[in-house]
């Protein structure tokens, strides 16, 4: 009896890690994902807070650089926009 508490105990835990884990990466997404919904219901400074919090969890990504480019002509800024349309370019 002893081993099949210990065998139920070790998969019990190995599910609550595998949950924690898979839990940490959608947290990672939240905010590209809330600004993607906060663009698409206009509102744009909100999405660029979101996208700006992106950008920092993932530099590398071609994606958030387009995204507050497209914001920022929404908020009639095209400086800015001209700025992170040319950072898509340079990381393509």
């Amino acid at each position: 009896m002893p081993d099949k508490w210990r065998l139920f105990l070790i998969e019990l835990i190995a599910c609550i890690f595998i949950q924690s884990f898979a839990f940490a990466q959608d947290t990672q997404y939240q905010p590209l994902i809330s600004g993607m919904e906060h663009y698409k219901n206009g509102k744009y400074k909100e999405a660029l807070e979101d996208f700006q919090k992106a950008i920092v969890v993932f530099p590398d990504d071609p994606d958030i650089p387009f995204y507050m480019g497209l914001t920022y002509l929404q908020l009639n800024e095209p400086e800015k926009a001209i700025e992170y349309f040319k950072m898509v370019k340079v990381s393509q």
